[in-house]
């Protein structure tokens, strides 16, 4: 179950998957929720151009992959 957390962060490392465009290491975006398990995985909405730009939803990242902003 995922709780809602709504927390900006950064990421930390470029981010590639098959379903979206790769992210770049120091975009901008915000935990949108996190998982109960241990350990805990989130769930992402980055900006890679800006906050003005299209968002991009990831899942499953893990604390490797984001940096407080």
């Amino acid at each position: 179950m995922m709780s809602r957390a709504y927390l900006p962060i950064r990421a930390t490392h470029e981010i590639r998957t098959t379903d979206h465009p790769p992210i770049r290491a120091g975009t901008p975006g915000e935990i949108i929720g996190v998982s109960g398990d241990i350990p805990p995985s989130y769930c992402v909405t980055f900006w890679p151009d800006g906050r003005d730009g299209a968002a991009v939803t990831n899942n499953h990242l893990t604390r490797i992959d984001l940096k407080e902003a």
